[in-house]
């Protein structure tokens, strides 16, 4: 037991360690990363703010808007008409487009035109109409009021070049050579004259998880030597009045190596990893932001509340145009609200983030859970193991749920639920294969002393020693080498073991081979049953099988013996089916599995009567009738020793298909002569007897019915008579 527990700590522990030395060298395999992705998921939405901020407001192109002002894009002095109204009437602090405009549009509305012609007017009138149409109608606007414009960089392709970026961020400090900031090739921004008169952020992600989930994205991204801002954080320069930011940059533990932290923008520290992604701190699932239809806005019947010193973001959700994401808090999320997610955050200063020292801890709680689970699941059962394993992993849930709550820390969870998980089946699995090893060693010893079915029952449900006794139906086997003391009197204590063990051998091979269990042997003599330890609806047909092949064994065995110069034998076997007492039964000394009762008793008379009967095999009347498809010859009616009642004596012979003709005919004739010496026709029944002595000489059980009946007439039986045989020897 000491040598098992130690090889499973060591096992346990040399499992710690080699995933400790696979979490700290960095490379975690793809399926660890995306149950990491998935449970940072379920932790998002576990601690979402259910409220609504309506510091932030989403004017909507919405089916309603597209139904009254028409399809999009939108002519742009119906844009400008849109800024002038939320900063006019209802003076909004800042507007952010999340759209681009970075083509020219002089596009003219027919319906315009229709109403001026039918106003009086001419051709300049309708050129004037074009021009306020145009771009020149939205440059004036963007000039007048606080707008920030979108813009989208390409990875891949440097011929994609349109639009102007406007100008870059300052930057105070260096950021560090080792910062893999996205390197973008192409750029599409907004046209020039836009550009000159309002602040851009690009709205595009470079750093989509390896699933296609919207979880983190850059703040700044590099292109040509300079550094441009997202469309969240230039929003947020814009609503400071500051395009300045200074990098946080902190040195790795050995000093060496300079790490991107965090960004500074105008007094907020905003956490970044070394690429200057953030976690996106969603604030909820859809609609955490009030929405406005942009044809309210328009027609004056928007809610001023909603609007008024409120941050506007300008985004799309009509049919065809939503810009749909997939995030952890919903598979078709409006892209807008992944920007309003992250300028709320800053004005709450609520960021999520991984922790400097988050590598360290994580590796504290591998070593720690990993040494408990290496030195205490060997020492304790399955249950206990399972619920020491769920009680660490309880405990590590709720500190990663405490820290992502409280102080926003994103720790590993994955990792240690991993680690106790697999920790567990290894050891688990180890004790099973080193219990069944145990287990084998066991049945293989101790099974030749006890039946192995006996071991297999005991070693699956555990009660190694608590087998109480219960009645079942049974069968049970008796068989006794004939005149062995005789025989073994002229025997060595070698030959003697040797004869012995090779007869036990073949007939407790035969036995098994049929579902028994042996019992005992009493010296020669072998005792068996069916029917326990495991339940057996054909114990009594199991039995008769196993009985007529240890006869058809028997002269293959005097061969063998006969071959090492050794006595061939002859034996005698019982069959007794009915209910009996079974369990383990003896002293608190020593406890043996087997069967008592009247049943039994009839059995091992029913082996003594054979040699008396002059056959090898002898069934009472319950294994008769329960293997139906065996043809018998009833014996006689006997009362045994210790039994009042007497009880019929069958001897089979043979399955009622490999039976002759003359098998048949030879049967009528007995059962004939047998009815008749029942009912005291003493000449028919002589006249029947001696036939079938005649037809069979070697028939010892006609021989005795002939002796009887002469007995019979010489000395008549009372009236009372019955003719049933007392038999008063065991």
């Amino acid at each position: 037991m000491r040598a098992q527990y130690f090889l499973r700590a060591a096992l346990g522990l040399l499992f710690t360690l080699a995933f400790l030395l696979v979490i700290a060298g960095g490379q975690r395999p793809t399926l660890l990363e995306k149950i990491e992705l998935a449970l940072y998921d379920q932790r998002l939405n576990f601690t979402l703010q259910a409220n609504e901020d309506r510091r932030v407001v989403i004017v909507d192109v919405d089916e309603t808007s597209l139904a009254s002002i028409g399809r999009w894009p939108w002519s742009r002095g119906t844009i400008a008409e849109l800024v002038d109204v939320l900063f006019d009437e209802y003076e909004v602090a800042l507007l952010g487009f999340d759209v681009l405009f970075s083509e020219s549009y002089t596009r003219v509305e027919i319906a315009d035109v229709e109403k001026l012609l039918k106003e009086g007017g001419g051709l300049a009138e309708v050129s004037v109409l074009a021009g306020l149409s145009g771009d020149a109608a939205l440059s004036q606007r963007l000039s007048e009021h606080p707008v920030v414009l979108s813009m989208m960089f390409d990875q891949d392709d440097a011929r994609v070049r349109m639009g102007a970026l406007g100008d870059p961020i300052r930057l105070h400090g260096e950021l560090p050579e080792s910062a893999p900031l996205p390197r973008p090739k192409g750029y599409v921004a907004n046209l020039p004259e836009f550009a000159r008169h309002a602040e851009a952020g690009f709205f595009d992600n470079p750093l989509v998880d390896l699933d296609g989930v919207y979880r983190r994205t850059p703040l700044l991204q590099y292109y040509q030597g300079d550094l441009y801002p997202s469309l969240a954080l230039a929003l947020w320069q814009a609503l400071v009045f500051s395009k300045d930011v200074l990098p946080v940059v902190e040195s790795d533990i050995t000093g060496r190596y300079q790490v991107l932290t965090a960004l500074d923008a105008a007094g907020l520290h905003i956490p970044v990893d070394p690429r200057g992604a953030m976690l996106i701190p969603y604030r909820g699932g859809i609609g955490s932001f009030p929405y406005i239809s942009a044809s309210a806005v328009l027609d004056g019947s928007a809610d001023p509340a909603l609007l008024n010193g409120a941050i506007a973001i300008f985004g799309t959700s009509a049919a065809g145009l939503m810009d749909l994401r997939t995030t952890p808090v919903g598979h078709l999320y409006p892209g807008v609200e992944v920007h309003a997610s992250i300028l709320s955050a800053m004005l709450d200063q609520r960021f999520l983030y991984e922790p400097d020292f988050v590598q360290s801890l994580e590796l504290v709680a591998l070593l720690v859970c990993g040494l408990l689970l290496s030195l205490l699941l060997p020492y304790l059962s399955v249950l206990s193991g399972s619920l020491l394993s769920l009680f660490l992993m309880a405990l590590v849930v709720t500190f990663n749920l405490h820290a992502f709550s409280q102080y926003q820390w994103v720790l590993p969870l994955a990792t240690p639920l991993l680690l106790i998980v697999l920790l567990f089946m290894l050891l688990q699995t180890a004790g099973f294969f080193l219990e069944v090893r145990n287990r084998h060693n066991l049945a293989r010893v101790f099974g030749q002393y006890v039946p192995p079915e006996i071991v297999r029952q005991l070693q699956e449900s555990g009660q190694a020693i608590h087998l109480e006794g219960e009645a079942r139906q049974m069968t049970v086997l008796f068989s006794d080498i004939r005149d062995f003391t005789s025989l073994s009197e002229d025997l060595s204590a070698t030959q003697l073991a040797r004869l012995i063990n090779l007869y036990l051998s073949d007939m407790t091979a035969i036995i098994h081979r049929y579902q028994g269990t042996i019992d005992k042997y009493i010296g020669d003599a072998v005792m068996a049953f069916w029917g326990a330890p495991l339940q057996d609806q054909e114990h009594a047909r199991h039995a008769l099988q196993a009985a007529l092949a240890m006869l058809d064994a028997l002269p293959g065995i005097n061969r063998a013996l006969h071959a090492e110069g050794l006595p061939t034998l002859s034996i005698g076997i019982g069959l007794s089916a009915g209910q009996m007492s079974v369990g383990n039964m003896g002293s608190s000394f020593r406890v043996a599995y087997t069967v008592m009762g009247d049943t039994v008793n009839l059995g091992a008379r029913l082996e003594g009567l054979t040699k008396y009967y002059g056959v090898q095999l002898l069934v009472s009347e319950a294994v008769s009738q329960q293997a139906s498809d065996y043809v018998y010859r009833e014996v006689d009616r006997v009362r045994v020793k210790g039994k009042a009642k007497p009880v019929g004596v069958f001897q089979p012979m043979g399955m009622a298909t490999a039976l002759t003709e003359d098998d048949l005919a030879w049967l009528q004739v007995y059962h004939a002569a047998l009815e008749a010496y029942r009912q005291q026709r003493w000449q028919a029944a002589e006249s029947g007897f001696a036939e079938c002595q005649t037809l069979r000489p070697d028939d010892k059980v006609s021989e005795l019915y002939l002796q009887r009946i002469q007995q019979l007439a010489l000395t008549p039986p009372p009236a009372d008579w019955d003719g049933v045989f007392d038999h008063q020897s065991k």
